[in-house]
């Protein structure tokens, strides 16, 4: 059974590797509007909490969250 779900952040520019860091296993959706879609799997709310927390600390901004259905 796989547990969490699937959320997708929308941030402002590009990331660099300090970011990817805080976000291991996401994919990265680079837009031609400057902004990036981070899409990968969060374990639970404390988690969701943990990756907001994270990218905020280094200073990204975040334009939106929300949850995506998983890739058949």
């Amino acid at each position: 059974m796989v547990q969490g779900m699937a959320y997708e952040v929308t941030v402002t520019g590009r990331p660099g590797p300090r970011v990817l860091a805080a976000v291991p296993g996401f994919e990265v959706l680079c837009t031609e509007s400057g902004h990036t879609r981070l899409r990968g799997w969060i374990a639970d709310q404390a988690a969701l909490q943990g990756v907001v927390r994270s990218l905020g600390d280094l200073g990204v901004a975040i334009e939106g969250l929300h949850r995506v259905d998983p890739p058949d």
